[in-house]
């Protein structure tokens, strides 16, 4: 009857613990039939026979011997991970439900802007860049620059709070009026939307008493410019602090400080700008204005910022 090769694999493990597996060719022959007795246990039907000793050549067989595989678990060892809690540690959310719903409102109002009011937009955006673009859009008094420029306010003041709010739990402020969560986020807001309606009721009297009206009226469209801007502006800024890693978290919101600052800058300028197309007006009182309604408040927020 012919023999059949086949092959199994054979193993052996060196001083240094690394194993050597070689396959090896095998002959299998058929038992004899007829010395089978009907009542004997199963037996194999096929025995492997080697070619070669096994004392001289070193290796075992590695599909029988459970020990190879015990053994060859050190050529891992040293690459486990290692863990950094012994016990389980529960996840800290970084953002409240309502902070999200707020980006969320964020987002749609912006969509809603490029949607319906995609050309005054841009007009907006031009606006920002050029006096001359500015000044005519006063003069025009379009009712949907009005309408557009309402709804990039509300941008404007929903982002500033959600950034003040981001500012005050990285810098951990502690005051008795303002409470954790959702309740210092009002806080913020009421005090944003009450300073700068105060402040554009006052101007608006100052205009007029003193007979300048128009020239108040352009510098008030201005500061609704740059702060509907500046809301564009600090929408990434707000996300990538709520949703990106923590450690970029410090660069972040510094460079929303420096936006701030530089569109303050910006809007006094602005400012001494439509100052200086007025005639036989003091630049005493320009100084007086520039001091009280634009420099003391923000002295007064990094003051309160600060402790």
């Amino acid at each position: 009857m012919p023999l059949q090769q086949d092959s199994i694999l054979r193993y052996k493990i060196d001083s240094s613990g690394i194993a050597t597996v070689k396959k090896v060719e095998v002959v299998k022959k058929p038992l004899r039939t007829d010395s089978i007795q009907s009542d004997a246990k199963p037996q194999r039907s096929e025995v492997p026979v080697f070619r070669f000793s096994d004392a001289d050549s070193g290796f075992v067989d590695a599909q029988n011997d459970v020990s190879f595989f015990s053994d060859s678990s050190k050529i891992f060892m040293g690459h486990e991970l290692i863990p950094t809690h012994g016990v389980p540690v529960s996840v800290t959310r970084r953002n409240a439900d309502w902070f999200t719903i707020a980006i969320v409102i964020v987002v749609i109002a912006f969509t809603w802007i490029k949607a319906f009011y995609f050309k005054i937009f841009k007009q907006l955006i031009a606006a920002f860049f050029s006096n001359s673009i500015t000044n005519q859009m006063v003069r025009d008094e379009n009712i949907l620059v009005q309408r557009a420029s309402i709804l990039m306010s509300f941008i404007f003041y929903l982002t500033s709070s959600l950034f003040i709010y981001q500012i005050s739990v990285f810098f951990e402020w502690d005051y008795p009026f303002l409470s954790d969560g959702i309740v210092r986020f009002l806080v913020i807001s009421l005090i944003i939307a009450f300073t700068y309606s105060f402040k554009m009721v006052l101007m608006k009297g100052l205009g007029e008493v003193f007979n300048l009206d128009k020239p108040v009226s352009t510098y008030i469209f201005n500061i609704f410019l740059i702060n509907n801007m500046l809301g564009l502006f600090l929408i990434p800024i707000i996300v990538t602090i709520a949703f990106v890693v923590t450690y970029s978290t410090p660069f972040v919101i510094y460079t929303g400080v420096a936006i701030v600052i530089i569109s303050f800058i910006y809007r006094l300028v602005r400012a001494f700008t439509i100052w200086l197309t007025l005639q036989g007006v003091s630049f005493f009182y320009l100084i007086l204005y520039f001091c009280t309604l634009e420099i003391a408040p923000m002295l007064i927020i990094i003051k309160l910022a600060r402790g």
